[in-house]
């Protein structure tokens, strides 16, 4: 006689009070995945989304100096174009995450933070632009060259009608507060987190610097790359850096309509006390700034 326990037979009945056997799920064919989707944008990736968005920015350039022909130099004209060349950049990075396959969200770090971050990154950016205003300042005055784009811009803010002034200056704080955080710290640091820390701020910091124009505005966008850059690495999202860019370009909307044509001209930084508070101001607000919960 065997003492191995018979084989069950597949087609015998269970008896009715039997317990039935556990329910399992089916294995369920799942559709195939794009290799980078849930991953951080690549920088191949990252550098179709700025092509493709600085073509259709040249495009939105030239529909807005044909259709509207305005003067783009100086003067209104030229606040225009600037707010006009922002969203299809903006359009060109969300193209090039939807042909990624990436979450758009996930693609530019828009994730959300907690309210104290959310306060203290606006002030922290406006202490980093008080130590930027002293950095461009000592530029100028060690190379000579004149304010440039700064001026230029103060120029064209000033030159807007006082009745169309304050829709200006919303639309220069939240249409390059958006569009900018997206494609620096959102989509282009994102794609170089593999290569490090230094390398994610750093890169990014310098072609924000680049990309307003000249060397005195540039060495103040370059501290204020920095501090957004560092902001979006400590929180993981873009948010607070948005609203900062906001509140900051909301000042200095206002400050430079009321900027008188001497004040524009001398470009006095601030006294050294208050750049060095300005300095400990933004070095505090980014120690505070928390990531959100998951």
């Amino acid at each position: 006689m065997s003492d191995h326990p018979p084989e069950e037979d597949p087609t015998m009945e269970l008896p009715a009070d039997a317990p039935a056997a556990p329910y399992t799920d089916a294995p369920r064919r799942e559709r195939p995945e794009s290799p980078l989707l849930d991953e951080d944008p690549s920088p191949a990736l990252a550098f179709l989304g700025c092509s493709v968005g600085g073509l259709l920015a040249g495009l939105a350039a030239v529909s807005v100096i044909v259709v509207l022909q305005l003067p783009v130099t100086a003067g209104p004209g030229l606040i225009v174009l600037s707010l006009a060349m922002q969203p299809p950049m903006l359009l060109g990075i969300v193209l090039a995450l939807l042909a990624g396959r990436i979450p758009i969200r996930r693609g530019i770090a828009w994730h959300s933070v907690p309210w104290p971050t959310l306060v203290l990154a606006p002030i922290g950016l406006l202490g980093a632009s008080i130590l930027g205003d002293w950095c461009g300042t000592a530029v100028w005055h060690a190379t000579g060259k004149n304010q440039g784009a700064l001026q230029l811009i103060a120029e064209s803010v000033r030159a807007v009608p006082v009745g169309w002034r304050p829709l200006m200056i919303i639309g220069l704080g939240l249409v390059p507060g958006l569009c900018e955080e997206a494609g620096f710290r959102g989509m282009l640091q994102g794609s170089l987190l593999r290569y490090g820390r230094v390398v994610s701020l750093l890169v990014p910091a310098l072609a924000f610097a680049v990309f307003h124009g000249d060397l005195v505005q540039g060495t103040g966008a370059l501290v204020l790359g920095l501090y957004l850059g560092e902001l979006r690495h400590r929180t993981g999202s873009i948010v607070p850096g948005v609203a900062a860019h906001a509140v900051n370009n909301l000042v200095a909307g206002v400050a430079m309509s009321m900027a008188s044509d001497a004040e524009l001209a001398r470009m006095q930084s601030a006294p050294p006390a208050l750049v060095a508070v300005g300095g400990v101001a933004a070095l505090l607000c980014l120690l505070g700034a928390r990531r959100g919960r998951a």
